[in-house]
């Protein structure tokens, strides 16, 4: 398997020190990513229609973590972040895992 510019996916991670898992995370719930799709970006009443959209299927203000630009970091159950991948305002729905140790190397702390 290659990337679109025909590079190999594990020698890439191998290069920045990642570890690719593609496998489900033990539990039900977990961080997501989500992106709107292009008609939900931009102007507010887009952006505000996409936010309805995906506070709806999460639970509420309190799932999201962070929203930066057209990102949004979002905890959910699995069956949420998966219903998401079927609406049209929903570009993408990608699950995130999060290294401690290494945030915490990172930060300092």
């Amino acid at each position: 398997m290659t990337t679109g510019d025909g590079a190999d996916p594990a020698a890439v991670a191998t290069a920045f020190g990642a570890r690719v898992d593609v496998t489900r995370p033990a539990g039900d719930a977990g961080f997501f990513v989500v992106t709107p799709a292009p008609g939900n970006r931009g102007d507010d009443g887009a952006r505000a229609a996409f936010e309805r959209v995906l506070l709806e299927a999460v639970g509420g203000r309190d799932a999201v973590f962070l929203a930066e630009g057209d990102a949004y970091l979002v905890y959910a159950d699995f069956a949420a972040a998966e219903s998401l991948r079927d609406r049209p305002a929903v570009a993408h729905v990608g699950g995130v895992s999060v290294d401690m140790e290494r945030l915490r190397s990172a930060l300092g702390v």
